[in-house]
């Protein structure tokens, strides 16, 4: 019965965009300066939220905020389910609408592929179950997402998304080829789009390159090392161990000397002590 419901949501929204919409949304055209707190949007207590978009707003170093929509409490007990099957929680919306009121634009990550790769999480857009690779990128979640990334456009605007979390598996690529295609068809979405491949799922991404851009795709693969690959599109340190509180504030700067778009982490911005709250070293 669910699988039926699912085609005929794609059937009747089949009638979609014929163009799909590739311009970005209220940002002037900004290169995203982002400051990559995990819970950042599934922080349960609005007030740390409404710090951290103050703070932001504020630091010469970012103009945005990347944060993971796809978890839960596990392992963070400040923070609450950001996502079901098919539907963005209310709370998440507030908190988007809190970062935006400062003038920081939210950057969401969609799905949590490292929580399947890694198998260490429970993950809720697949029901609050533990996810593989072998379980992640199916036919039926590609219709469950084409639901949900449809109703969290309908119920938000004027934001960016990333997919594929360090997504490594190589049937990957293709499964979010097909669900950006959809994304900007099916559901009209016209903000921008960050991808994080990486192994074999980020050597097919480079053989199919060129369909993602149809889709104005912008790679931001994790880089581990300070010797930074200048050829992405965006310079991304998310899970970089050799960013620390003594080197960090000297990291942004050579971030911001490369001109081009970057997303900041270190293992301080996870702020996974003291209640949630990131140091101000950081900002």
């Amino acid at each position: 019965m669910r699988k039926i419901l699912l085609f005929a949501f794609l059937f009747f929204n089949s009638a979609c965009i014929d163009n799909p919409i590739t311009e970005e949304e209220n940002d002037n055209g900004q290169k995203a300066k982002a400051l990559f707190y995990t819970a950042g949007i599934v922080h349960s207590n609005s007030a740390v939220v409404r710090e951290t978009a103050r703070k932001i707003s504020k630091s010469p170093n970012y103009n945005s905020i990347l944060a993971l929509l796809d978890m839960g409490p596990e392992g963070r007990f400040y923070a609450f389910a950001g996502r079901g099957e098919t539907a963005i929680s209310q709370q998440a919306i507030e908190n988007i609408k809190i970062y935006k009121s400062f003038g920081v634009r939210p950057i969401v990550i969609i799905r949590s592929d490292w929580a399947a790769r890694t198998k260490s999480r429970v993950i809720p857009s697949v029901g609050g179950k533990r996810a593989s690779n072998s379980t992640f990128y199916t036919d039926e979640l590609l219709q469950q997402e084409t639901i949900f990334i449809s109703n969290f456009s309908d119920a938000v605007n004027g934001v960016d998304i990333m997919y594929a979390l360090e997504a490594s598996a190589i049937q990957s690529v293709d499964f979010y080829l097909k669900l950006i295609e959809n994304t900007r068809k099916v559901a009209g979405f016209g903000g921008r789009i960050y991808v994080n491949f990486i192994g074999q799922a980020k050597q097919e991404f480079e053989l199919r390159k060129s369909e993602f851009q149809k889709f104005n795709v912008k790679s931001a693969t994790s880089q581990n090392s300070l010797a930074w690959n200048l050829s992405e599109d965006v310079v991304n340190t998310d899970g970089n161990l050799s960013i620390s509180p003594e080197n960090a504030v000297q990291v942004i700067e050579a971030l911001k000397q490369t001109k081009k778009p970057y997303i900041f982490w270190s293992v301080g911005t996870q702020a996974n002590d003291n209640a949630g709250v990131i140091s101000d070293i950081y900002f």
